[in-house]
């Protein structure tokens, strides 16, 4: 009885590292890659539900950007996804860190703590993973972003402003 409880906790231990590496991987690539623009975005990286969110918010942004080129006024600025889109601070990072992980079967949150040097800031969001097959992006949760609770929030802003 001992054997099988010890051996069930060792497979519960190396599945929760595996998935703590395939998320912390995930992660590192995902925000290294990440430029503070809507081309730069990994849409592989993220749930399906986010990826069909964030895909119709850089749909919109091109119908925007098409919509004031044939206009009477080409040179108006459009209505555009501007800012890192990812984290609290519109400026963005240049550092990050991963704070913490917690895993509950197939949802994780993350406790992410970023810096901007050049403005002498640092900020903490939490990212909210999903599992469907591999680790995926589902939301981010900002931390200090005034009037605007996360990511998909930002999104569905956007996508119905006119």
């Amino acid at each position: 009885m001992r054997i099988g409880i010890h051996l069930l906790f060792i497979i519960f231990l190396s599945c929760s590292r595996q998935d703590v590496n395939e998320i912390t991987s995930l992660l590192d690539q995902f925000y290294a890659t990440y430029k503070f623009d809507s081309k730069s975005i990994n849409i592989n990286s993220l749930s399906d539900d986010f990826a069909t969110l964030v895909s119709t918010a850089l749909k919109r942004e091109t119908e925007e950007v098409n919509k004031v080129k044939t206009s009477n006024y080409p040179d108006e600025k459009p209505l555009i996804l501007e800012g890192s889109l990812f984290t609290s601070l519109y400026e963005g990072y240049d550092k990050f860190q991963i704070d913490s992980v917690g895993i509950d079967m197939k949802q994780a949150i993350v406790r992410i703590h970023f810096f901007n040097q050049e403005l002498a800031r640092d900020w903490y969001d939490s990212i909210i993973l999903t599992k469907e097959n591999s680790w995926k992006i589902d939301n981010v949760q900002f931390g200090q972003r005034p009037g605007i609770k996360d990511t998909k929030e930002l999104f569905k802003r956007y996508i119905q402003s006119n």
